[in-house]
């Protein structure tokens, strides 16, 4: 071994010194990152054809997103049929990823309104319509979960206003973490689940749980618990142990519980991703573009 001292050269203590400097200038707890402009706002209706018009209906709401289409809408539009429960054969309609002031800048309110009035209200009635609000909606990736998905799991709990605002408020923490994927672990956005808070339009609070399908075999992992399987699949619960304490709030908290599968349809919709062949197809948007 050679005992001779080695002297640091000017080139290597000015890179040392350059290091120090630039350590010491980096923040002592990760800076988070920056959200998204999107406040999780959401227009949801319900729409229930006349007795023996679906065909009708169908062809009508066609029309309808034609007009969206050549009036130039940029918004994306995702149709589901009900498949099971009470609310069977009921179709649900909604937009979402928005911010609330979106919905005061819509594309000619008074002309999506007459097409409306020619080509689908002679053949359905619309039961109810609500707003609601994505919790944690910090990745902006709805819609690949409802273009990706041919069902869709909706859970929906009603919930004592007493308790409403500390399960809301720890799911938008838990959320704000991107989401472990239900079955894969991927992280890919189409398998992880999105929760809604009803902010208007119906008997609330109420929280509602969407879970993607892409199957109906995809209910063999949700269905001892579908509540309990979705709230695992969140970073911070697997991390801190907190599944089972948030399970206790909502279980605890909630007076109803409604359980339907909805089936996606792509020939009743607008989506983002051309290959998910839908009706038509609106240009990809940065997260809260559409103003």
């Amino acid at each position: 071994m050679n005992n001779r001292t080695i002297r640091p050269t000017k080139t290597f203590a000015s890179v040392a010194l350059l290091a120090l400097l630039a350590l010491s200038a980096a923040p002592l707890v990760a800076q988070e990152p920056e959200r998204p402009v999107h406040e999780g706002a959401a227009r949801v209706f319900a729409i229930r054809p006349h007795a023996g018009m679906e065909r009708q209906f169908e062809d009508g709401y066609r029309r309808h997103l034609d007009w969206h289409r050549q009036a130039g809408d940029p918004w994306a539009w995702y149709l589901w049929q009900v498949t099971n429960g009470e609310r069977a054969g009921l179709y649900v309609d909604g937009t979402f990823e928005h911010r609330w002031s979106d919905f005061d800048a819509a594309v000619d309110p008074a002309g999506d309104g007459a097409d409306n009035d020619v080509n689908v209200e002679p053949f359905a009635a619309r039961p109810w319509n609500a707003a609601w609000r994505r919790l944690g909606a910090t990745d902006g990736d709805f819609a690949a979960l409802a273009e990706r998905s041919r069902y869709l799991l909706v859970v929906e709990y009603r919930l004592r206003p007493d308790s409403a605002a500390r399960v809301f408020d720890a799911l938008d923490r838990a959320r704000a973490v991107h989401p472990v994927a239900l079955s894969s672990g991927t992280g890919d956005p189409a398998s992880s689940p999105a929760w809604f808070a009803l902010a208007s339009g119906g008997e609330g609070p109420a929280l509602v749980l969407v879970a993607p399908l892409p199957r109906w075999s995809g209910m063999s992992p949700l269905a001892p618990d579908p509540l309990l399987v979705a709230l695992e699949a969140l970073e911070p619960a697997r991390r801190d142990g907190d599944a089972s304490r948030l399970y206790r709030a909502i279980t605890s908290a909630a007076t109803s519980v409604r359980s339907e599968i909805w089936r996606f349809r792509p020939d009743l919709s607008v989506c983002r991703d051309a290959a998910t062949h839908c009706h038509a197809t609106v240009a990809a948007r940065a997260v809260g573009a559409d103003r």
